[in-house]
C-alpha cells in the first residue's frame, strides 16, 4: 500500500477547505433575487398606465417583500473576501450598483412629472428611501 506524500495531502486538504468555504453560490443566489426584485420595482413604475399607479404598485411590491429582502441581504453581509471569488464579488458590486441606479434613476426619468406634483414627489421619495433602507439594513452600510 502506498502512502500519500505529505505535501500532496496538505494541498488536497487546503483545496477541500477552500472549496468548503466558498459561498459563491449563496451570494449569487441572493444577488439574483435582489436583482429580480429591483427590476420588478422599476417595471411596476414604467409599465403602469400613469406614474401615480406605478409608484403605488411598486411601493406595494416593496412593502410585501421588504423583510425577506433584508434577511437575504443580511445572510451575505458577513461574507469575507476569501469566501467568494473575485468574479462573484465584482458581479455582486456591479449588480447592486446597477439596481440602485435603476431605482434611483426613476426620479430622472419622471423628473418633469415629479417637479409638478408634490404628492408624486413624496411617493417617489418614500419608495427610494424604503429601497435604500433595505440595502442599508440588509448589508449594514
Amino acid at each position: 500500500m502506498s502512502r500519500v506524500p505529505p505535501k500532496l495531502a496538505a494541498a488536497i486538504g487546503l483545496s477541500l477547505a477552500l472549496t468548503a468555504c466558498s459561498r459563491d453560490e449563496e451570494v449569487n443566489r441572493v444577488v439574483a433575487d435582489f436583482d429580480g426584485f429591483s427590476k420588478e420595482i422599476v417595471s411596476k413604475v414604467k409599465t403602469a398606465p400613469n406614474l401615480a399607479v406605478g409608484l403605488l404598485e411598486a411601493q406595494k411590491l416593496l412593502d410585501a417583500n421588504k423583510e425577506v429582502m433584508v434577511q437575504k441581504l443580511s445572510s451575505i453581509k458577513d461574507v469575507k473576501g476569501f469566501q467568494v471569488s473575485a468574479d462573484t464579488k465584482k458581479k455582486m458590486e456591479e449588480t447592486l450598483k446597477s439596481d440602485a441606479e435603476a431605482v434611483g434613476g426613476l426620479g430622472m426619468a419622471y423628473v418633469a412629472q415629479l417637479a409638478m406634483n408634490a404628492g408624486l414627489t413624496s411617493k417617489f421619495q418614500k419608495l427610494a428611501d424604503d429601497y435604500r433602507g433595505i440595502v442599508t439594513r440588509g448589508l449594514g452600510q
